[in-house]
């Protein structure tokens, strides 16, 4: 009986693995998705230009200072506003950053996670190498009651994040 259960739980949740997968490939294929990737790359390569401008001008306002083109008041003050134009700059880069590698690293139906649920979707019978490869946990009550905790949990929730923010952008 348990091992009927088991199997029925794994069988159980492939199919709730499969769907996304092919969401998953639908939505890498979009060119929403390819697109929001160049226009991130193309404004951090925009911002890096205008930072490395700005620091450019930041350092030549020393020269100016020295040589008596400007006063030593004007100097800190353009410098100042250089300086918060350049920390902004950095957030802005910082944050893109962190949105390219969101971008290309986002979700395949190469990850471990599909192959290892899909790679058993005809599962006929329980051997120990689809216990170990899917499951992480199997609890058994001494009411009889089962609990099954499967392998990658987390990848399955960066999955749902995932076609629910490609899908939201899609349709917007």
């Amino acid at each position: 009986m348990l091992t009927k259960l088991v199997l029925e739980s794994i069988r159980l949740q492939i199919s709730v693995v499969e769907d996304p997968a092919l969401l998953v490939d639908r939505l890498n294929a979009a060119p929403i998705t390819k697109k929001k990737s160049e226009n991130a790359a193309a404004l951090l390569s925009k911002h890096n230009a205008e930072r490395d401008k700005l620091r450019g001008l930041a350092m030549n306002l020393y020269v100016d200072w020295k040589s008596g083109i400007i006063t030593k008041d004007e100097y800190l003050h353009m410098k100042e506003a250089f300086d918060r134009q350049i920390d902004g700059l950095a957030g802005k880069i910082s944050t893109l950053e962190g949105d390219i590698e969101h971008y290309n690293s986002g979700v395949t139906t190469s990850d471990a996670f599909f192959t290892s649920f899909l790679s058993h979707k005809n599962i006929k019978g329980l051997n120990r190498g689809i216990i170990t490869t899917l499951v992480d946990e199997i609890l058994v009550r001494e009411d009889k009651q089962i609990t099954m905790r499967f392998k990658f949990a987390n990848q399955f929730e960066r999955v749902r994040e995932f076609i629910e923010e490609n899908s939201l952008e899609a349709s917007g």
